[in-house]
C-alpha cells in the first residue's frame, strides 16, 4: 500500500507506507514535488539505495476505505527515472519519457494498421476469381470462322 502526500485536483505524488527518507533523500523528493505540482498525474517517489529516491508514474490508482482506513493500490509504475542531489529531477526527463510513451503506442498502431492492411491483401489475393480466358478465346475464333465463311460465300457470288 502507499500514502497520499497531496491530493489536489486529481493528482497526487504518493511514497510507500513504510518510507523513511534521509536528509538528502528529502531534498531530492522536495524538489520532484515541487516541480511536479502542476502535472495532473498520479506519481510514486520511492527510496532506494546510495542516498537515491526512484520516480514512477502510476497507472490505475484506487483508493479503498474511509478516514483513518483510507488504502490506496495501484496497476503499475512506470519508472521515469532515479534521482539523488548530484543529479536533481528536471521537467526535461518527464517531457522525454512521455515523448517515448507517445512513440511506442504511434508505432503499436503503425504495427497494428500494417498488419490489418497485410491480412486484407491476402484475403484479397486469396478469394480472386480465376480471370475467364476460354469465352474470350471462343468469340476469337467464332469471328474468324465467320470471316472464312464470308469470304467463300462472297467468292462464289461472283462465279
Amino acid at each position: 500500500m502507499i500514502n497520499a502526500i497531496n491530493n489536489v485536483n486529481f493528482k497526487a505524488v504518493y511514497t510507500p507506507k513504510s518510507t523513511s527518507f534521509s536528509d538528502s533523500q528529502q531534498k531530492v523528493y522536495d524538489d520532484i514535488k515541487n516541480k511536479l505540482n502542476n502535472k495532473k498525474t498520479n506519481f510514486l517517489v520511492e527510496s532506494v539505495e546510495n542516498d537515491s529516491v526512484k520516480l514512477s508514474e502510476l497507472i490505475g490508482v484506487k483508493e479503498t476505505g474511509t478516514g483513518l482506513d483510507k488504502k490506496y493500490s495501484y496497476k503499475r509504475a512506470i519508472k521515469i527515472g532515479r534521482y539523488n542531489e548530484n543529479c536533481l529531477f528536471e521537467m526535461k526527463d518527464y517531457k522525454k519519457y512521455v515523448k517515448e510513451q507517445v512513440n511506442d503506442l504511434l508505432g503499436l498502431l503503425a504495427f497494428v494498421g500494417i498488419l490489418i492492411l497485410g491480412l486484407g491483401f491476402m484475403y484479397v489475393t486469396a478469394n480472386k476469381k480465376p480471370a475467364v480466358n476460354q469465352q474470350v478465346e471462343k468469340v476469337t475464333t467464332m469471328a474468324k470462322d465467320s470471316l472464312q465463311t464470308l469470304k467463300q460465300d462472297s467468292i462464289k457470288i461472283f462465279k
